[in-house]
C-alpha cells in the first residue's frame, strides 16, 4: 500500500509539472531596434505565459500554428561564430590601444559564457573561422612561407606563422574570455604562390590559379606545419577546409581553384600527414562554398574518405542546396561557416535580420547544419557605414556584428542579434549542456520557428524557439503583431510578438509521457480533488 502510496504521489507531480509549464524568458529584438537584444519577459503577465490544456480552451480561442515537437531531436549543434580576420584583429588591436576596457568588453560581448554576459544579451559565440592567409580583409597579401622571387621552398626555411598580423594574439584573448569553450574552424584563402600554377597573378601570385600536382604532398606538410605552430600558441584547430571558396578565382585577393577530385586526393595526403602527427582529432571539411555547389561535396566524399563533413556559404543558392549531400552521406558532419549582409541601401537592420532568420537560423540548420558562422566579427565603419579595413577592390559595405564607429564608439548589428538570439536559445545558465535542434513546424506564414532542446541531465530539459515574426506586409511599412500559438504536449500557450526575432524557452521533462498516462493522471488528481472539497465541506 505505502509503495502505490508514493507511485501516485510521484505521479501526480509529474502531471502537475506538465500542467504548470510556462514561458520563463521571451528575449526580442524588433525591426525599429526598439527593442535590441532585450530581456522582455516581465512584459507578459506569469498567467500569459502559462500553458494550459488544450482540452480546457475556448472553442473561440486561436488555433495553433507552432508545433515544437520534443519526440523529434534533431543533429547536435554546436554553436555560433564569427570569423577572426585580419581587419577584425587590426580593428580590435587598435581598440585596445585606445581603450583597453572597452577591448575586454567587446570580446566578452562576443565570447564570454558567464550569466552576467547572457544577461547582457551578449552573443556567446562558440566558434570562430580564422583564415590561413591573407583574405580581402587584410591590408597585406601574404602566406606563411612566401619567396621574394617566389622560388620553391621546400624545406620551409621562411615559414612565418606571424605574418598574420595580430590575430593570434586575438584567439588566445578569446580563449581566456570564453575560458576555453571556443572551437577553431580555419581555411586557407591561398597556398604560397611557389606552389600554384603560372594562371596565378596578382601582386604576390596568390590571385586564382591552382596547387601544382608536384606540391600536393609538400601542401599536407604545410598545413600540418601551420597546426603545430599553432599548438605552441596554446590555439587548437578543431576543424580545417582545405580551401576556402574552391571554385572561385578571385582577381582582387588571394585565392585558388580546387577542383573536387584533386580535393579528394590532396585530402588523403592531408589526413595522413595529420594522423602521423598527433592531429587525428582535426576534422576535414569538403567544399567550404556555395548552396549552389551540390554536386561537389559529393564527388569528394565518393572519393576519398579522409573528410568529416561538408561547410557551406551563402552567396549562392539556398538551404536547400544542402540536401543532395545530406541524403549522399547522413552521417557526415555538416556547418554552416560564412555569411555577411550589406549595410547600406536601407539594408540595416530589419532586412538584413529578416534575411538571416530565414536563410540560417531556420533554413541551413533545416538542413542538417550544426553551426551558423558569420563573417568578420568586428570592422570599423564610417559614418555612411563604408566598413574595413580591406584590400583595394573589395567587399566596404560588409556587415559585422559589431562595428566600430568614428567617435569611438560601437554598435550590434543584426548579424550580432542573429548570433544573440540563437546563443540564447542553446545555452543554458550557469552549465554546461549539449544542444541539439528540435523539430518544429509553423503554419502561419507570418510566423518561422527554429526549435532547440538542452537536457539538463535530470529528466528534464530546456525547450527554446526562436522565432522570425515576419507580419511586415512585404515591406510597405506596415508592421504588425502577431501572436504565436504555441502547442506542446497537448498543452497550448498564446505570446503576442512585435516584428522582429524573439526567442523564448520553458522547461519539461526530457521524455513525454505516453498520452493514456497523461489522460489517467489527470483522472486521478480530478479524482483526488474531488474528495478533498468533501473533506473540506465535511470539517465546516
Amino acid at each position: 500500500m505505502r509503495s502505490l502510496i508514493i507511485l501516485a504521489a510521484a505521479l501526480l507531480a509529474l502531471a502537475a509539472s506538465v500542467r504548470a509549464l510556462q514561458i520563463e524568458a521571451v528575449w526580442s529584438s524588433t525591426y525599429d531596434k526598439k527593442l535590441w537584444i532585450s530581456d522582455v519577459t516581465s512584459q507578459y503577465s506569469k498567467s500569459a505565459r502559462t500553458f494550459v490544456d488544450a482540452a480546457d480552451r475556448s472553442s473561440s480561442a486561436q488555433a495553433p500554428n507552432v508545433y515544437p515537437a520534443s519526440n523529434q531531436r534533431l543533429q547536435e549543434f554546436h554553436g555560433w561564430g564569427v570569423g577572426i580576420t585580419d581587419a577584425t584583429s587590426i580593428v580590435l588591436q587598435g581598440v585596445r590601444q585606445q581603450n583597453e576596457t572597452l577591448y575586454w568588453e567587446l570580446l566578452r560581448l562576443l565570447f564570454d559564457p558567464s550569466e552576467e554576459y547572457i544577461a547582457k544579451g551578449g552573443a556567446g559565440c562558440t566558434l570562430t573561422r580564422t583564415p590561413l592567409s591573407a583574405t580581402d580583409f587584410s591590408i597585406a597579401e601574404y602566406t606563411y612561407d612566401d619567396t621574394s622571387d617566389g622560388s620553391p621552398d621546400p624545406t620551409f626555411e621562411n615559414f612565418n606563422i606571424s605574418a598574420a598580423p595580430m590575430t593570434w594574439t586575438t584567439l588566445q584573448d578569446i580563449t581566456t574570455v570564453s575560458n576555453g569553450r571556443v572551437k577553431h574552424f580555419f581555411a586557407p584563402w591561398s597556398q604560397p604562390a611557389w606552389m600554384k600554377t603560372g594562371q596565378s597573378n596578382g601582386p604576390n601570385g596568390l590571385h586564382g590559379g591552382t596547387i601544382q600536382p608536384q606540391y600536393y604532398s609538400l601542401y599536407a606538410k604545410y598545413l600540418t606545419k601551420i597546426l603545430m605552430a599553432l599548438g605552441e600558441m596554446g590555439i587548437q584547430a578543431y576543424r580545417l577546409s582545405l580551401q576556402n571558396e574552391p571554385k572561385y578565382a578571385p582577381t582582387a585577393y588571394p585565392g585558388t581553384i580546387i577542383e573536387s577530385d584533386d580535393a579528394a586526393d590532396i585530402g588523403d595526403l592531408v589526413r595522413a600527414e595529420f594522423d602521423s602527427n598527433g592531429f587525428e582529432d582535426v576534422g576535414l571539411l569538403a567544399l567550404d562554398h556555395n548552396w549552389d555547389l551540390q554536386e561537389y561535396p559529393i564527388d569528394v566524399f565518393n572519393r576519398s574518405k579522409a573528410f568529416t563533413g561538408v561547410a557551406w556559404h551563402c552567396y549562392g543558392g539556398s538551404p536547400s542546396g544542402q540536401q543532395p549531400f545530406n541524403l549522399a552521406y547522413p552521417d557526415a558532419e555538416v556547418y554552416f561557416t560564412e555569411c555577411t549582409r550589406i549595410t547600406q541601401w536601407f539594408n540595416e537592420p530589419w532586412q538584413n535580420l529578416k534575411t538571416q532568420g530565414q536563410v540560417l537560423t531556420v533554413g541551413s540548420i533545416n538542413y542538417k547544419s550544426q553551426s551558423v558562422i558569420l563573417w568578420n566579427a568586428v570592422l570599423n565603419a564610417t559614418a555612411d557605414r563604408f566598413t574595413g579595413p580591406t584590400l583595394p577592390g573589395v567587399c566596404t559595405n560588409c556587415l559585422a556584428p559589431i562595428e566600430i564607429l568614428p567617435d569611438g564608439s560601437y554598435e550590434l548589428t543584426s548579424d550580432f542579434a542573429t548570433l544573440a538570439h540563437g546563443s540564447l536559445a542553446t545555452r543554458v545558465r550557469g552549465m554546461e549542456t549539449q544542444s541539439f535542434v528540435m523539430g518544429v513546424n509553423t503554419t502561419a506564414g507570418q510566423l518561422l520557428a527554429q526549435g532547440f532542446e538542452n537536457p539538463l541531465g535530470n529528466g528534464m530539459s530546456r525547450f527554446s524557439l526562436v522565432f522570425l515574426q515576419q507580419n511586415d506586409h512585404y515591406g510597405t511599412g506596415l508592421f504588425e503583431n502577431f501572436t504565436a500559438t504555441i502547442q506542446f504536449r497537448g498543452q497550448v500557450v498564446d505570446i503576442e510578438l512585435p516584428v522582429g526575432m524573439h526567442t523564448l524557452w520553458w522547461h519539461a521533462p526530457t521524455h513525454q509521457e505516453p498520452l493514456w498516462r497523461h489522460q489517467q493522471d489527470r483522472q486521478h488528481q480530478q479524482h483526488r480533488q474531488h474528495q478533498q472539497k468533501g473533506q473540506h465541506r465535511h470539517i465546516r
